[in-house]
C-alpha cells in the first residue's frame, strides 16, 4: 500500500513539474505576441513596452516574415542586431523585428501616418517625453525630434515640422541612458544582406 501510495505521489509531482515546464514558455509567449498585437492594432496609447524576452524561433512560428535578413551595428559601442520584416496590411511600411543573439530586443516602422491629424492627436495624448534627442532620418539629422519615453519603451521621430511621425520604436521599459547606449539612432546603420 506505501509503494503505491508513494509511486501516485510521485506521479503527481512529475505532472506538477510537466505543467509548470509546459506553461512557463507559453505564458512568455502570450504576452510577447500580445505585445506585437497591440503594435499591429496601432495602439500606441496603451503601449507599455515589451514584456517578455521573446525568442527568434517562436516569433517566426507565428508570422509571415518577408525573406532576406539585415543588421544594424550600433556605432557607439558596435551593438549588433539581427532583422527580418513583417509586411502588415495597416502599416505605411514594414514592421521590422530586431534580435541580439536570437531574442527581440526591437521593433520599429517608419511613417506611422500621414493623417497630420491622427500624428496631432497620439503626440499630445502622449504628453511631454523624458527627453527630446537628435534623430538620425536617412542623411539628414534632425535636431529634437526623437521623443523618447523610456518608461513607455516608445521613442516617436517627427518630422521637421511636427505634425508627423516618421518612425516609431517600440522596446522593453528602460532607463534613458540605456536608451541612448543601445537603442538611439545618431547615424543611419542599417544593412540588408543577401541571402
Amino acid at each position: 500500500m506505501i509503494k503505491i501510495v508513494s509511486y501516485l505521489s510521485l506521479c503527481v509531482l512529475i505532472a506538477a513539474f510537466s505543467m509548470y515546464h509546459s506553461f512557463k514558455n507559453p505564458t512568455t509567449m502570450t504576452n510577447c505576441l500580445e505585445d506585437i498585437r497591440l503594435i499591429q492594432q496601432k495602439n500606441l496609447l496603451d503601449w507599455k513596452g515589451l514584456r517578455s524576452p521573446c525568442l527568434r524561433s517562436e516569433i517566426e512560428a507565428h508570422f509571415n516574415f518577408e525573406p532576406g535578413e539585415g543588421r544594424h551595428i550600433q556605432p557607439k559601442n558596435g551593438y549588433e542586431t539581427r532583422f527580418n520584416s513583417l509586411i502588415l496590411p495597416n502599416f505605411e511600411e514594414p514592421l521590422f523585428f530586431h534580435y541580439h543573439q536570437d531574442t527581440l530586443v526591437y521593433l520599429m516602422t517608419d511613417y506611422w501616418s500621414f493623417d497630420e491629424d491622427e500624428c496631432r492627436k497620439i503626440i499630445k495624448k502622449l504628453g511631454t517625453p523624458e527627453a527630446k534627442l537628435d534623430f538620425a532620418w536617412h542623411e539628414f539629422i534632425l535636431k529634437k525630434k526623437e521623443w523618447v519615453y523610456p518608461e513607455r519603451g516608445l521613442s516617436l521621430a517627427l518630422n521637421e515640422d511636427e505634425k508627423l511621425i516618421i518612425q516609431v520604436f517600440f522596446f522593453p521599459p528602460c532607463t534613458l541612458e540605456y536608451y541612448e547606449q543601445y537603442y538611439h539612432r545618431q547615424s543611419e546603420y542599417r544593412e540588408f544582406e543577401d541571402n
